[in-house]
């Protein structure tokens, strides 16, 4: 694998009262640049809506230029505050802006969204999410992921299952149109010891993961994709929240560890195979990362 690696400490030697301003006064930008971003996507958002599909398609081309540029000011405003690179990156070389990609990750966070965007920013195409149904009426975020067509997810019960694998399928097929990172955060939630024990994990520093979204993405992009980018995310150890602890800047050691995968032939349209072999192969493909990723998460934390 051909990658490179870049190290910057975060902010060293910051009282913690500054490191604490520092961080009220960057949610606070962070919430106002997304505010102001919005109003200029909502023109395009209201087009969205008209019935017309090249208007349409037009509209949401101009929400996701859109929506880089606000991916872009987060990314400059969280190097003003903590310096340039403020985190340990190892890149592959192979990651590119005009390739569909599949990205996967480890979920710890809510600043995870954030970290995503500011490393993937101006390396791959905009990231879309499978999100939770409940997050469309978050104020501007969920207009707005509605207009780039995230795909929406209900996770509640097993009648739901059919029904959001098909919402996954009618978004994967409308990302054919341009080069897309489709980010699945496999675990379905975020890391706790807690779930942890519920779900009887056989890792370490995971969930078990999950494969519906993913396979129907592998499915219905098929050969529109290039390859699978795996990130994994190793924050500080902090008692306090991480994401307010990234904010701040207190996240003096983490790295981000971000990996080309060849996605297996097989794996990308059945290739004629039953539906409990495609699933095998699937899932020993997915445990094998799992299992990598959980080394990786394992031997950092020992740093």
């Amino acid at each position: 694998m051909s990658s490179k690696s870049s190290t910057v400490v975060f902010s060293t030697g910051v009282p913690v009262w500054l490191s604490t301003l520092r961080g009220v006064v960057l949610a606070l930008l962070m919430v106002l640049a997304l505010a102001a971003w919005f109003g200029v996507m909502l023109p395009f958002v209201v087009l969205r809506c008209l019935p017309w599909p090249p208007l349409q398609t037009w509209a949401i081309r101009c929400c996701v230029a859109i929506a880089s540029a606000w991916a872009g000011t987060n990314r400059r405003l969280y190097r003003l505050f903590h310096g340039h690179d403020a985190y340990a990156v190892v890149l592959d070389k192979r990651i590119r802006r005009d390739q569909s990609l599949l990205v996967v990750c480890n979920h710890q966070a809510w600043a995870d969204v954030l970290v995503l965007f500011n490393v993937l920013h101006g390396r791959a195409p905009l990231g879309r999410f499978f999100l939770k149904q409940s997050l469309i009426w978050v104020p501007f975020v969920g207009l707005a992921c509605w207009a780039m067509n995230f795909p929406f997810m209900k996770r509640q019960g097993k009648g739901r299952v059919q029904q959001d694998l098909q919402t996954a399928e009618r978004a994967c097929a409308r990302f054919r149109a341009s080069p897309v990172s489709l980010i699945n955060f496999l675990e379905g939630t975020r890391f706790s010891r807690s779930k942890q024990a519920r779900s009887q994990s056989p890792y370490v520093h995971l969930l078990p993961p999950k494969y519906g979204a993913l396979s129907m993405a592998l499915n219905t992009l098929g050969q529109d994709l290039h390859g699978l980018v795996d990130v994994t995310l190793v924050y500080d150890r902090t008692q306090g929240h991480l994401t307010w602890s990234w904010l701040c800047g207190r996240q003096r050691h983490m790295h981000i560890d971000v990996r080309w995968v060849d996605i297996p032939q097989d794996l990308r349209q059945g290739q004629g195979l039953s539906a409990p072999e495609y699933k095998r192969l699937l899932k020993n493909w997915v445990e094998e990362l799992w299992r990598a990723k959980d080394a990786q998460l394992q031997q950092r934390t020992q740093l």
